[in-house]
């Protein structure tokens, strides 16, 4: 006869299953233009089981997404929340690309792969402007110039000739806020980035900041990092613009001090963050032989220029671009 309850259960000793979630991908975002080669991958650490070490693979497609070209197994966490891979190869330019990424620990226990990534590899070697976005006020509207209200308006009209003669192609989309200070710009960047998808796009905000509603310098630099920081998160290669003066002979002519203080702090940002800058503001005052009285000749009205002075933009934005090349 045999002891009551002497059976053992033991399922009751088996460690809980781990099912670990698939991780998120932080960048590049699927659909996003990439200006490196290769890009660096980026996906946000998964919430992991107490006292469960976990580590992370990663899959690098070409143009065929059926077969990886880089891979890399059992990639530690560290104390950023996100995983980062840098592959060591070169991808194809101007082709779309692939990845994906999974957790995993090391008893072989693996969460499912995530969706595959997908995005463009720009040839940023000559920083081409394949796509460009020129974003921006009423300036960058072109009000005042002969091309207003048509497809390239103001200084876009002369920038895509220049460009053209230069890389062989460019296209230029023209995305403008009426009256627009530079939180309105940082406010719909993504959804401009979003629907335009630019290999660069050409940043010109301040006018109204500085000669309306007189704008805290700081919060107009935060306003252009923010920018900034989207398209390049976006795989949009940015370049900003100075303000150009306002007309000396108009009411503003006495915010001409702070415009000069706004373009000051904004080529320091740009020299701290290595952001390509125009400056269209000394290209100005250049054409003016560095006299104040000589500036009129360029402006439609207090702020807006003629086409005299759109061409002067046009050029500062050019030589910005090709100098990077």
């Amino acid at each position: 006869m045999g002891c009551g309850g002497g059976s053992s259960n033991t399922n009751n000793n088996k460690p809980p299953e781990i099912i670990l979630p698939v991780p998120d991908a932080y960048s590049p975002s699927n659909g996003a233009n990439t200006i490196y080669n290769p890009p660096p991958l980026l996906i946000y650490s998964i919430e992991k089981p107490d006292g469960i070490d976990v580590v992370y693979d990663f899959e690098l497609y070409g143009s065929d997404s059926e077969t990886p070209i880089a891979v890399i197994s059992d990639l530690p966490e560290n104390d950023s929340p996100y995983i980062l891979w840098n592959p060591d190869i070169t991808l194809p330019l101007r082709s779309i690309c692939h990845w994906r990424a999974r957790a995993a620990v090391l008893n072989g226990i693996k969460s499912p792969w995530m969706q595959k990534i997908s995005f463009y590899l720009f040839d940023y070697r000559r920083n081409i402007p394949e796509r460009c976005v020129a974003f921006g006020d009423s300036i960058t509207g072109g009000y005042g110039s002969s091309t207003f209200g048509k497809d390239l308006p103001g200084y876009q009209k002369y920038l895509k000739t220049m460009l053209i003669d230069f890389y062989g192609y460019s296209e230029i989309i023209t995305k403008w806020i009426p009256g627009g200070y530079t939180i309105d710009g940082a406010t719909i960047m993504e959804s401009v980035l979003i629907n335009y998808k630019p290999s660069m796009i050409l940043i010109l905000f301040g006018t109204h900041d500085t000669v309306i509603a007189q704008v805290e310098i700081q919060d107009m630099i935060n306003n252009i990092n923010t920018m900034v920081t989207e398209a390049f998160a976006r795989g949009t290669l940015p370049v900003l613009g100075t303000i150009p003066p306002v007309n000396p002979a108009s009411q503003h002519y006495k915010r001409q001090a702070i415009i000069g203080e706004f373009n000051t702090e904004l080529k320091k940002y740009c020299d701290q963050k290595g952001i390509i800058l125009a400056d269209i503001n000394g290209y100005f005052w250049a054409a003016a032989n560095e006299e104040e009285n000589k500036l009129p000749q360029f402006f439609y009205d207090s702020e807006h220029s003629n086409d005299k002075g759109y061409e002067i933009m046009a050029q500062a934005w050019f030589d910005a671009i090709i100098a990077k090349n």
